[in-house]
């Protein structure tokens, strides 16, 4: 009986072992793969822009007179959206880095605006 019980605890310590050798294995495999997606979208954005502004857009960089499309590279999707038109301009405000409160409003971290698809200017709301 004692026997039996100390190989089925061996067993499951070999299992565990085995699970975990398992874990850090995948965890090695998604760190390259995240390395090479970064090394890509790098590549991407320097033949795109240059060398300059492809490296700026890459660390997440903005700055004014910036293009929409340049600030969608560098920042992604806005979490929200405002837009106001007029006559002769398309104001738009787009919203980054959303959470809910415990009041279970959302509230953003960066305001960003744009005149007629052109980076005018931002805050940090947060």
């Amino acid at each position: 009986e004692e026997n039996r019980r100390v190989k089925e605890e061996k067993r499951k310590a070999k299992k565990k072992e085995e699970r975990k050798k398992e874990r850090e294995r995948k965890g090695k495999e998604s760190e390259k793969n995240k390395a090479e997606k970064r090394k890509k979208r790098k590549k991407r954005l320097i033949e795109k822009y240059g060398n300059e502004i492809g490296v700026k857009i890459f660390k997440k960089e903005i700055w004014i007179d910036m293009s929409k499309e340049m600030l969608l590279d560098s920042w992604g999707d806005p979490d929200d959206e405002t837009e106001s038109v007029s006559r002769d301009m398309i104001k738009l405000k787009w919203y980054y880095g959303a959470r809910r409160t415990r009041q279970d409003t959302t509230v953003y971290k960066y305001e960003v605006k744009l005149e007629n698809d052109v980076v005018e200017g931002w805050n940090e709301l947060e």
